[in-house]
């Protein structure tokens, strides 16, 4: 279960966070985290802390210092141009699985049919 999440688009990078600590973790997660995962592999991308913690150091130490422990990040796609990521934070170990990720897609398509425009 999230506890925060945040919605960032792109290229902008404007972002629309639940609480301020999912505000500081998004920009190392747009740098190397699941963010920047989830919009290369165009899927949803479920990662704890303690498994993310060797291979994206900057994001894990950012999310560990917010008390941010579990992530899942989608990426929302117009077609074939990335507009942005919406992203779940838990506050607790394991607490987002794949079994959260049908349940992040349908919001993902539910805020592609608003008429969102990143830069205005």
């Amino acid at each position: 279960m999230a506890d925060m999440a945040c919605l960032r688009l792109v290229p902008g990078g404007e972002l629309a966070c639940t609480d301020d600590r999912c505000a500081l973790v998004e920009s190392a997660q747009f740098r190397g985290g699941p963010g920047a995962h989830a919009a290369q592999s165009h899927r949803a991308v479920v990662a704890d802390v303690a498994e993310i913690r060797t291979l994206r150091p900057e994001f894990a130490r950012a999310a560990r210092e917010a008390r941010i422990f579990g992530f899942l990040a989608a990426p929302l796609f117009r077609g074939a141009r990335h507009v942005g990521t919406f992203s779940w934070y838990a506050q607790r170990s394991h607490a987002l699985t794949e079994a959260a990720v049908p349940a992040a897609e349908r919001a993902c398509r539910g805020l592609l049919r608003l008429p969102i425009r990143p830069g205005g």
